[in-house]
């Protein structure tokens, strides 16, 4: 997918970016998860800035080549992509259904840890929600919403 072509469009596929990492067409991908969230999985050869950190950084953000944010599901990496979008980076597109998605659809052997994440047994044996952060602290969505003027 060329630059040209991304500029139309606020979104790719998943299997749009495999074919544009597997021709060594020049692009970036942007991962604006938080730390914690990549330590759980991620790509290979990505910029990590997480999300609340974008608006200091824009400078160290490529003009002149297409931009493939992503997140865990792709409302984050959204909201970056809009963002992105008002500050002059028409260049950049988001990633739909984000790292979830490229797990269960292109690299399978993510697919165990994204699920992982998603779930935890619990002693009982019961398949629970992992919470990986504590309730006190704000979900890194509402983290980075504040960071963007958003609630």
């Amino acid at each position: 997918m060329s630059e040209e072509s991304l500029r139309g469009s606020d979104a790719i596929s998943v299997q749009e970016l495999a074919d544009m990492r597997s021709t060594g067409g020049e692009h970036l991908v942007l991962d604006v998860r938080e730390a914690r969230e990549l330590d759980i999985c991620q790509l290979e050869g990505v910029l990590h800035i997480p999300m609340a950190e974008i608006p200091a950084r824009v400078n160290d953000l490529p003009t002149n080549q297409p931009m493939v944010v992503l997140c865990h599901h792709g409302a984050r990496s959204q909201m970056v992509v809009d963002f992105l979008r008002d500050a002059g980076f028409d260049n950049a597109v988001n990633l739909d259904g984000g790292i979830e998605a490229w797990a269960c659809e292109i690299d399978r052997r993510l697919r165990h840890i994204a699920v992982r994440r998603a779930r935890s047994v619990g002693a009982s044996g019961i398949v629970r929600p992992l919470r990986l952060r504590s309730a006190t602290s704000p979900s890194p969505q509402r983290a980075a919403r504040g960071a963007f003027g958003l609630r």
